[in-house]
């Protein structure tokens, strides 16, 4: 993977749509006909899709409503789209939904919580840190598990003080080279569906597409009772690699909890069972070995 800063031309923010099925009236934002969820990929080489926590909207990086939530959407889009053309280029861009003038002094109201995210973070009695950044980010990464990935922000924005935020992508994208065990699961891993639940966005979907996965986070002992509604909080948000033969499976499970750092969180790993782990704002990454039950911090 490949970190590129600024964003493509307008227009080449694809796959889509990710906010498949989230309300009742999605299609018409949509392209989705009865044979495709989008023709994009029969027009253009690739895709940089916004993975953005927007600021005109009321979304959130703790919620069901959420840029994760919705970036699970393009798993089986992306499917369709390699089936179309097998070299499509897939990259996405990231931005976190703060203006070019916020800094973590800005005083925040509710003017500026439209141009912010993390002042709506604040007014909701949140802080917002390079750490809780870097957790989303990952997150995201290992989801989708692009060929490049580009921050976005203004071209007149200066490096200060972003900084802080922007050195934690280069430390996610940079720790994926430098441990093997994360390096090859990044190659030849194979994302793990959580099929014990449907995707929380269940509006108007084709019945061509109700039975594919679209739901990849993982059971925790911290979850909500369901039905989840799209502003139900997610305290930890964590998702699984897997590799090898039945017997001798290992998985990379991933996890990273916004608001806080949380200790002894019970997930639920799919075909294995409940393991238990510290999640960081930040995220971890842990391996289980199926051969001797264990399981490890990694790096």
């Amino acid at each position: 993977m490949t970190l590129i800063s600024r964003a493509l031309p307008t227009g080449k923010r694809l796959p889509r749509p990710s906010h498949f099925g989230r309300w009742p009236g999605w299609k018409r934002y949509s392209l989705i006909t009865n044979e495709w969820t989008s023709p994009d990929w029969h027009i253009w080489d690739g895709g940089s899709p916004s993975y953005y926590t927007h600021n005109w909207n009321d979304n959130r990086d703790h919620w069901v409503w959420s840029t994760q939530v919705q970036s699970m959407n393009w798993i089986f889009q992306l499917a369709e789209a390699w089936k179309v053309n097998p070299d499509f280029w897939w990259e996405v861009s990231i931005w976190d939904g703060n203006a070019a003038n916020w800094t973590p002094d800005t005083a925040c109201t509710d003017e500026t919580a439209k141009k912010s995210k993390a002042c709506q973070y604040k007014l909701d009695g949140q802080t917002y840190t390079p750490e809780r950044y870097q957790g989303w980010v990952q997150f995201g990464l290992w989801l989708l598990r692009p060929r490049a990935v580009r921050e976005f922000r203004g071209s007149t924005t200066p490096l200060e003080p972003w900084r802080p935020f922007f050195e934690r992508l280069l430390f996610a994208v940079d720790r994926i080279y430098a441990d093997e065990t994360l390096q090859g699961f990044w190659r030849r891993g194979k994302l793990v569906p959580n099929r014990a639940h449907r995707h929380p966005y269940q509006e108007n979907i084709p019945e061509k597409y109700r039975d594919v996965d679209r739901w990849f986070l993982l059971d925790t002992d911290l979850d909500a009772p369901r039905p989840w509604d799209m502003h139900t909080n997610i305290p930890v948000f964590s998702l699984a690699l897997v590799s090898g033969r039945q017997g001798e499976r290992r998985w990379l499970v991933y996890a990273h909890s916004p608001l806080e750092n949380r200790d002894d969180v019970t997930i639920t790993v799919p075909e294995f069972g409940k393991i238990t782990i510290d999640v960081p704002r930040e995220g971890a990454f842990y391996l289980v070995d199926e051969a001797d039950r264990s399981v490890r911090r990694v790096p």
